[in-house]
């Protein structure tokens, strides 16, 4: 999930833009959990940039480098 969002308790406070509105104050991993009829332990909450980067440092173009930079 893009910030603002409060990884720990999985609430959002995204404004100002349109296609996140509806998730404002609310638990968002309590929504998926119910929607995809799945457990909540099966759902990490991470900020979706962190989220890129590790994807590039695991199996992406960085893989197998030291150190890794990505700028937002």
């Amino acid at each position: 999930m893009p910030g603002p969002f409060d990884y720990e308790n999985e609430i959002s406070y995204i404004t100002g833009i349109t296609k996140y509105e509806a998730l404002y104050k609310l638990n968002v991993k309590e929504m998926l959990t119910k929607a995809l009829r799945i457990d909540k332990d099966d759902i990490l909450m991470k900020n979706d940039a962190a989220c890129f980067l590790a994807g590039e440092a695991f199996i992406g173009v960085v893989k197998g480098y030291d150190k890794v930079l990505a700028l937002h």
